[in-house]
């Protein structure tokens, strides 16, 4: 079963989706139908607690538990995004050598593309060589407040 909360920041509204096992999903919520979740405020206020003290530019734990599916490429290149430090940035080729095929540089960019949590797996934190801001699968305001956000928390 999968669990949901519409989590609300600035004039964002987010979708935060979760299993017993963990996050699964957070993105913005763009109106599509909510019926083949659960709503369950309990099992989901962990989840929303953490986003307001992220948000509220206070420290996150550093364990949070996840359920993610992706492929294994995919999945090295979250783990690879979660290792950047708070506040700082690295590039699409600094997490392309950090997983097991170094010169996939568009296929790191597509599996960044793909990040089911923003936030928590910062692909916020990667830029372009030319230190340009570069793409982001959503709202490409939302990641420049986000680089602010941990630029005034550091």
């Amino acid at each position: 079963m999968v669990y949901y909360a519409i989590y609300p920041y600035k004039h964002w509204h987010f979708l935060i989706l979760a299993t017993p096992k963990g996050l699964s999903s957070f993105y913005i919520y763009s109106g599509e139908s909510l019926e083949i979740y659960t709503k369950d405020d309990i099992l989901m206020k962990p989840y929303i607690d953490l986003l307001d003290k992220y948000f509220k530019k206070e420290t996150l734990p550093n364990v949070i538990p996840l359920d993610l599916i992706g492929t294994l490429f995919q999945l090295s290149v979250w783990h690879a995004l979660m290792r950047i430090p708070f506040g700082e940035t690295r590039t699409y080729k600094d997490i392309a050598s950090s997983t097991t095929t170094p010169k996939a540089y568009q296929a790191t960019g597509n599996a960044i593309g793909k990040n089911p949590i923003m936030v928590i797996i910062p692909c916020h934190r990667v830029i372009q060589s030319s230190d340009k801001i570069g793409g982001f699968s959503s709202d490409i305001h939302l990641k420049i407040d986000l680089l602010n956000i941990e630029r005034g928390m550091k």
